[in-house]
């Protein structure tokens, strides 16, 4: 049967009208705010810090600043203040304070760059928490090619230096900066001035201030073949607009510090004020394996770059002779002297430990603490993020991540070493917090009176927080046990996410939730009306619940029964730290309406009645959850299940709304060791038994077949069969419930032969007592070349068809999404010209997958994609949208390959559609899915939605608001040999429908009757007339209504 779009009535009134409900992208249903700490903090007045990181609580990365005083106090709002919330990704930002109580903070931007670039952008926050400059930030650098490695430092006056590596000239890249005055004048804004140039790379550069107005640098360069370490020294020159290199030309590129056989690498500088007996003296310290293994070496550099230590031109060794390796180096320094900190291996019993050096000004004795370095920590395991600060009074604070009770546990631990080389904490360090979980990434920064403030990202909630600690000058700590709270943003993967309609206005989305860290996996429930995405706040403001508070769940099913809802799911029993670890365990969660509260236990009930973990716990974790609602309000619960090992064969149990095991153990609906066997749909019949799809795969056989089973567990006789007697492997794609069978459609590989073979789509439609309907080897329905595969189902009722989606590969550069439907009346493909599909829905615009459709109640079809056309090089081809489409009576609703629903930043995938509000005038709606739009250094799972309303009138009262007689669709047109044709009558009147040729010849009258007012469907059945174009007319009386009808045989 051919059939193509087009042909329509000659009048026709539209009812129809579709709207996307609620924010442009959709709304968040679940939107983490993760948060990156790049370990970034300034002081502010005496006695308080100010810090910086990026969190995504606005679905974009931002950048936010906090200031924080001795008592604890959040002195810039409890959440923080935005620097800038411009379009797109701001990430990775460094902050320096203003010496005024303020600070400057820069960042990478990628509001006009795609990822594999970026510029630079800047902000200045004063002591009030007032913005110098917009939320859009000042422009450092904006041009095109990448500017990376952006770096800052005070200047010592109020203002601030700015480096970055730019490679808008090439390969090798140059090193440019800015400087910003304490007035917030900017030289070169948006460009920058050039200050190296050489040909080489200059990696890891470090920045400090290097006193009188002047900033110095040091970093690793590959010049001379091997790697040395070189600097320069600037000066900003605003009068002139400039940025002056005091230690070589932008051309020469530097000026040695060491240069020695072997690599020096991993260079750190700061300014030792008051050191040697003059201003402007900077201390370097840098990783060396000129003798074999890595030692530490440093270096003081006067203010035309001259190395101070007169006897160790390349650098003063302060490990030497060690069998071990000591690597990457930090480096702070006052007026009494520079304090240097790597991690050394030399103790190889307990993993990466801490030392520390002392280095005075002086040719003759300028080590300080025993030869090799003090063991500031030495404690088991690694200790690693190594930072450390002056204290403001001759001695030095240290802080690190430590490991000491491995595990899931790293603690943040503290050491001081006084003025006069005293520990004055406990031996291998204080401890900052030792709270659950995983506590990193510590920095420390002094205060003026001998105090100190640490920062750190916490993870003792599974997702991430800021903590702050204060040692007051004694080593007492401030703000108790394991710090203080800055702010706290959900991280970890969303996904799985599954709907269940609650009523005619509420749907509940729930979705496997990973916020408790990688360790812990929860099911979150939100419920969702009409208003609930109208607004980005409104939507996030609306919290997620938790459906159990097991916290190893996965593969959750709900189901509502009655006034509750019914929750099937598995513990993951090795997350859980139950017996037997290696497996599964099913459980199951009652769930009180409207406001979801846990009833019964809350970690949910496990279904074990003999305690045998052996039979009854060895669930596959891949098994897919189906429950079954019954006449009584009781529940069929399907899973697959390893007992002894075997298997996994179909078990099903049978719970009451009360959670009562009604039949003490599960009945077992496959019994084949040999197969695995999994549900792939269950459906509740008239006669209540259950017909059940489920895979069948073994020793090379993938089949897929079909039972029905009784109210008492056990399978009918004759039961289970094959959907298709053919032989090839066939992998179930989606079922559907007709009213009067079960339509089941699968993958199947009877076609992959030759090089253009693949897989092709078979249908299957079974009557409720189990009998094939169509031909016994499937009815095929896509056979193209190459792969068609992830089809999807509905059904219409009102023309009692199939539409079958799916994703094809037949152009055999990407997959397209095409649609056919089938005639359940002759079990007919309606195809298009030549035997193609009927629909195209996309084609040739990259990858269309992951595709969902529905039959909306207004007759329209409604079909979701998940879309690469935007994707480029640029983007690192990871960019993918959700597209959507609607059909109506045969036509598409939207340009030619669908609009976006949503196409922000990143990857959207997995979109879903569910009804979930309607009334007498008009149906929502939800599209759902996968969104990681806030996806930075990782990938972060969100979930996002969009609302479709449709106004269109169900019932027959006031159906058509102009109250006149139309023809709502003619479908299929072209048809073969059916057609139906759909009409609005505004009052009860006789009504004469008559099918004439294009000679004006009466053919055939199918309608001669009086008919009520409403919408009415008639069918005419062309079968005994040739192919040709005909009239159907409708003779209302005093009137005649006409629409052409295309027949092709």
């Amino acid at each position: 049967m051919v059939q193509i779009r087009c042909i329509f009535s000659i009048i026709f009134f539209s009812l129809v009208f579709s709207q996307f409900d609620w924010i442009n992208g959709g709304a968040p249903i679940r939107q983490g705010q993760h948060i990156e700490w790049q370990r970034t903090a300034g002081d502010g007045n005496e006695g308080e810090i100010i810090f910086a990181w990026s969190d995504t609580r606005d679905s974009m990365r931002d950048v936010y600043v906090q200031k924080v005083d001795s008592q604890g106090n959040k002195l810039w709002g409890e959440n923080g203040i935005a620097v800038t919330t411009a379009y797109g990704r701001q990430e990775d930002p460094l902050l320096v304070g203003d010496d005024n109580g303020g600070a400057f903070i820069i960042w990478i931007d990628y509001r006009d760059e795609p990822d594999t670039k970026g510029d630079v952008y800047a902000q200045h926050i004063l002591s009030d928490g007032e913005l110098v400059w917009s939320l859009e930030g000042q422009p450092i650098v904006v041009k095109e090619g990448a500017q990376r490695s952006p770096n800052m430092c005070k200047d010592g006056n109020g203002g601030a230096y700015i480096i970055w590596k730019d490679f808008e000239e090439g390969l090798s890249e140059n090193v440019y900066a800015t400087h910003i005055s304490s007035n917030n004048d900017i030289i070169n804004p948006g460009s920058g001035v050039p200050i190296i140039t050489n040909d080489s790379n200059h990696g890891g550069i470090s920045l400090e201030i290097a006193g009188i107005g002047q900033a110095a640098m040091a970093w690793v360069d590959d010049r001379n073949g091997n790697l040395d370490i070189y600097g320069q020294r600037i000066s900003a020159d605003h009068e002139n607009g400039t940025i002056n290199t005091l230690w070589s030309t932008p051309e020469e590129g530097g000026k040695a510090i060491c240069n020695v056989e072997g690599d020096q690498n991993y260079a750190k500088i700061t300014y030792a004020s008051g050191c040697c007996d003059t201003e402007g003296v900077t201390a370097v310290t840098w990783q060396d394996n000129r003798n074999g293994n890595f030692d530490i070496y440093m270096q003081y550099l006067l203010e035309d770059g001259t190395a101070y230590f007169q006897d160790h031109l390349q650098g003063l060794p302060l490990t030497e002779g060690l069998s071990s390796n000591q690597t990457k180096p930090r480096v702070k320094a006052d007026e009494s002297g520079a304090y240097v900190i790597w991690y050394s291996d030399q103790n190889l019993a307990t993993g990466s430990d801490i030392y520390a050096q002392k280095i005075i000004a002086s040719q003759t004795d300028p080590v300080q603490w025993e030869s090799n370095g003090y063991p500031i920590c030495t404690a088991p395991d690694a200790q690693t993020g190594a930072r450390l600060s002056v204290s403001g009074n001759g001695g030095a604070y240290f802080t690190w991540q430590d490991d000491r009770f491995s595990g899931d546990q790293a603690d943040v631990y503290i050491q001081h070493i006084s003025s006069d080389n005293q520990i004055t904490m406990p031996e291998n360090g204080l401890i900052v917090s030792n709270a659950s979980l995983i506590q990193k990434s510590p920095v420390v920064r002094k205060t003026n009176d001998g105090s100190a403030f640490v920062v750190w990202e916490d993870g003792r909630k599974g997702s991430g927080s800021i903590y702050i600690q204060h040692l007051d000058s004694q080593g007492n700590l401030s703000f108790g046990d394991n710090g203080s709270e800055m702010y706290y943003g959900i991280d970890g993967r969303s996904d799985n996410i599954k709907s269940e309609k609650l009523n005619n206005g509420e749907i509940l989305l729930y979705w496997e939730d990973r916020e408790g860290g990688v360790n812990s996996t929860t099911t979150y429930g939100k419920t969702l009306s009409k208003e609930y995405g109208l607004s980005y706040d409104a939507a996030i403001s609306n919290q997620n619940t938790s459906l159990s508070l097991n916290p190893a769940q996965i593969n959750a099913k709900v189901k509502k029964v009655d006034d509750i809802l019914f929750m099937g799911f598995l513990q993951d029993n090795s997350q859980a730290g139950t017996l037997p670890l290696e497996a599964h365990s099913q459980f199951y969660q009652i769930i009180g309406l409207p406001d979801l509260e846990l009833i019964g236990n809350t970690n949910g009930t496990r279904l074990n009645p003999s305690g045998d973990t052996f039979l009854y716990d060895f669930i596959d974790k891949t098994s897919q959850i189906d429950l079954v609602e019954n006449n009584d309000n009781t529940i069929f619960y399907f899973t697959s299940m390893h007992p002894f090992f075997l298997g996994p064969d179909i078990y099903v149990n049978k719970i009451g709304v009360d959670g009562v095991d009604l039949w003490g153990g599960p009945k077992q609906i496959t019994d084949n060791p040999s197969y695995d066997y999994y549900v792939k749909g269950a459906f509740n019949m008239p006669d209540e038994s259950v017909f059940i799809v489920f895979s069948e795969n073994g020793g090379g056989d993938n089949f897929g077949k079909i039972t029905i089973m009784n109210q008492e567990g056990l399978n009918i006789d004759g039961f289970p069969i094959r959907l298709s007697n053919f032989d090839s492997d066939q992998f179930i794609e989606s079922a559907i419930d007709t009213g009067e069978g079960i339509f089941v459609i699968w993958k199947d590989s009877r076609g992959n032969v030759g090089e253009e073979g693949g897989y092709d789509i078979y249908g299957q439609y079974f009557d409720y007592s189990g009998s094939k309907l169509g031909n016994v080897d499937g009815i095929p329905i896509a056979t193209y070349n190459y792969d068609q595969n992830e089809a999807k189902i509905t059904y219409n009722e009102e023309l009692n068809e199939i539409l079958v989606c799916w994703q094809d590969f037949n152009s055999n550069i990407d997959f397209d999404i095409f649609c056919s439907t089938i005639n359940l009346n002759t079990l007919e493909v309606n195809q298009g010209v030549n035997g193609s599909p009927l629909y195209t829905v996309v084609e040739g615009a990259g990858d269309q997958t992951n595709i969902d459709i529905f039959k909306a109640l207004n007759g329209n079809y409604m079909i979701v994609w998940e879309d690469s056309r935007n994707n480029s090089e640029e983007n690192l081809q990871t960019h993918t949208d959700i597209f959507y489409q609607e059909i109506s009576n045969g036509d598409f609703i939207f340009a030619q390959n669908g609009i976006a629903l949503t196409d922000a930043y990143h990857i959207q995938t997995n979109p879903k559609i569910a009804l979930y509000a309607q009334n007498e005038s008009e149906q929502s709606y939800i599209v759902y899915w996968n969104d990681l739009r806030s996806t930075g250094k990782d990938l972060l799972y969100n979930i996002y939605a969009q609302s479709i309303t449709h106004q269109f009138p169900l019932g027959n009262d006031d159906v058509n608001i102009n109250d006149i007689f139309s023809i709502e669709s003619v479908y299929p047109n072209p048809f073969n040999p059916e057609v139906n044709i759909r009409f609005f009558n505004p009052t009860y009147n006789k009504i004469s429908i008559s099918i004439y040729d294009l000679n004006g010849k009466l053919v055939e009258t199918i309608y001669d009757d009086n008919l009520d007012r409403g919408i009415h469907t008639i069918n005419w059945n062309a079968q005994y007339f040739s192919s040709g174009i005909y009239i159907a007319r409708f003779d209302l009386g005093d009137t005649f209504i006409s629409s052409k009808l295309s027949l092709i045989k």
